[in-house]
């Protein structure tokens, strides 16, 4: 009997430990698209850039800056539309003196641990799409 019960017991803390770190896993992955996120000035300004009307829905849930790179973390329901969510973001931040832009655009509420796609965007080449995983 008492090897049962600390049997059981084990076998409880156990799953309570992976139960634990599941919840920690899952609460640092979900993302949620709202209008406007609350936040650092520039990301509640790169929001804003967002058409009115536009069908597209996304929005800028993280920017860094340092050395002239601005970097980008952006949620949309539409992937694909990720070059033309990323015209509509630069324009905002054009002119600034970044020498590049980096925006990856994640799926939005899909839990995943790399993005979707990348846009880089420079003042000399243009745009360029990189597709991470589908």
């Amino acid at each position: 009997m008492p090897r049962v019960v600390a049997l059981l017991g084990v076998t409880v803390w156990f799953c309570g430990l992976v139960l634990f770190g599941a919840a920690i896993e899952w609460a640092g992955r979900a993302r949620i698209v709202q209008s406007l996120l609350p936040g650092p000035p520039l990301v509640r300004e790169l929001n804003r850039a967002r058409p009115k009307g536009d069908t597209r829905t996304w929005a800028v849930t993280r920017a860094n800056a340092a050395h002239n790179v601005l970097v980008l973390d952006l949620d949309a329901v539409t992937v694909a539309d990720a070059m033309l969510i990323a015209e509509q973001v630069i324009g905002p931040v054009y002119g600034r003196g970044y020498d590049e832009v980096l925006i990856y655009v994640w799926e939005a509420n899909a839990n995943k641990r790399y993005a979707d796609r990348r846009v880089q965007w420079t003042p000399r080449e243009g745009y360029r799409e990189l597709v991470i995983g589908d």
